[in-house]
């Protein structure tokens, strides 16, 4: 006699399909929190890792399509990350993305040049900023200190007209 079995399957599946991978934002200070994002079809389990020298390091818990980084680096750095995805048909990997952190840009002199002078006198006012790109001078009015509009350099003349002898008080915001 002859006996026939009932039908068995196999079905192939193919790897996830990674489209995107971004880190939010991808620059920033020395504490931030990063928001790791990917768009991923067809997996069934995710891992972030992070680069740690020439190794990739799994992050403990980091097992979902977006995941967010507490960074709090002490000095500039580049952290380097990217996802794995798995499902029966195997492993996909991510691009490489990155988030670098900054330190606030340092400033070494701030003058006003004359510092003093008659009633009336043009006034430069300077500072010299190690990482700064950007410049913004204010000048206190009571209690208040208020932008002065176009003061967004690294220099910026001021023209005093009193009509008796009165301190003026100006500072910088230096950002990079």
């Amino acid at each position: 006699g002859t006996s026939t079995s009932n039908t068995v399957t196999y079905t192939s599946v193919a790897p996830p399909t990674i489209s995107s991978v971004t880190a939010t934002p991808t620059t920033g200070p020395l504490t931030q929190s990063v928001t790791l994002s990917a768009s991923v079809s067809g997996a069934t389990s995710y891992q972030w890792q992070e680069q740690s020298g020439s190794t990739w390091q799994n992050i403990a818990g980091a097992t979902s399509a977006t995941y967010t980084v507490s960074i709090a680096d002490s000095t500039a750095t580049t952290h380097s990350y990217r996802l794995l995805a798995t499902n029966v048909g195997g492993t996909s990997t991510s691009n490489t993305v990155t988030y670098t952190s900054v330190a606030p840009p340092t400033i070494n002199t701030v003058s006003a040049t004359p510092a003093s002078g008659p009633l009336s006198q043009t006034v430069t006012l300077i500072v010299s900023a190690s990482g700064a790109s950007q410049y913004q001078w204010q000048q206190l009015t009571g209690t208040t200190w208020n932008n002065i509009n176009g003061a967004t350099a690294s220099t910026h003349t001021v023209t005093i007209s009193d009509n008796a002898p009165t301190l003026h008080s100006y500072r910088v915001i230096v950002t990079n």
